[in-house]
């Protein structure tokens, strides 16, 4: 009797295959902004209104974070790209506009320097996940993580 066996994808060939982009890119959100969230509640300055609308973006940010790491881990397929690509553009976007905010505003060069820091970093990533969703669509399906049943 021939036993044939199925093996189920690990994390890890995701990243083996090209989605680092991915995993990174949402880890990196996930953990950046749970900490921002924890400071603006615990932040005795700000109104209800100011900590209300600091938390929006962080928000953003944890969801945004939490489904490229989804999309990431299942494989996505077709059905997340628009989502995870919206996600990436969000983030240059913010950081983009937040950079400039930030130098113009009157901050410590220290505080300006390293939300500089932070910007570079999730714009990066967020250009590499671009890349990877631009580089997946012309040849593979999927964002990097093999599905169930998948030929390796």
């Amino acid at each position: 009797m021939e036993q044939t066996s199925t093996t189920r994808p690990s994390a890890l060939d995701g990243v083996r295959r090209g989605g680092w982009p991915l995993l990174v890119l949402g880890a990196w959100s996930v953990l950046t902004w749970a900490g921002r969230i924890r400071n603006i509640v615990e932040d005795a300055e700000l109104s209800g209104g100011e900590r209300a609308a600091w938390l929006v973006p962080a928000v953003v940010f944890i969801a945004g974070g939490v489904l490229v790491l989804v999309a990431w881990r299942r494989g996505g397929g077709r059905a997340l790209r628009p989502a995870v690509r919206a996600f990436a553009l969000w983030t240059i976007g913010y950081w983009a506009l937040r950079t400039v905010l930030l130098v113009g505003n009157g901050h410590s060069a220290g505080f300006v320097a390293v939300h500089a820091v932070l910007a570079v970093v999730a714009g990066g990533l967020a250009a590499a996940v671009l890349v990877h969703l631009r580089q997946t669509a012309s040849g593979r399906q999927g964002l990097g993580m093999p599905t169930a049943g998948a030929a390796r």
